[in-house]
């Protein structure tokens, strides 16, 4: 019960990052689905993420300001 409970504060949490950044047609588990296809390559310290899909592009950047192509992981 503790679990559903706080799958739903995290799910409305996101369904609210999302709405005002203009991605309100993507449902949250379309939205998580969707970034489940990237992918982090690399080795020795030098991690990069493969190429990113404008939809994925539009999602990260409702959370976050940098641009994650540009920062090693």
């Amino acid at each position: 019960m503790i679990i559903k409970f706080m799958t739903l504060i995290m799910r409305s949490r996101i369904s609210n990052i999302l709405a005002p950044s203009g991605i309100k047609d993507i449902a949250v588990d379309n939205a998580l689905r969707s970034l489940g296809n990237l992918r982090a390559i690399g080795g020795d310290g030098a991690w990069h993420l493969t190429e990113i899909t404008k939809r994925n592009r539009l999602i990260l950047e409702a959370f976050v300001t940098d641009n994650p192509k540009s920062k090693d992981l």
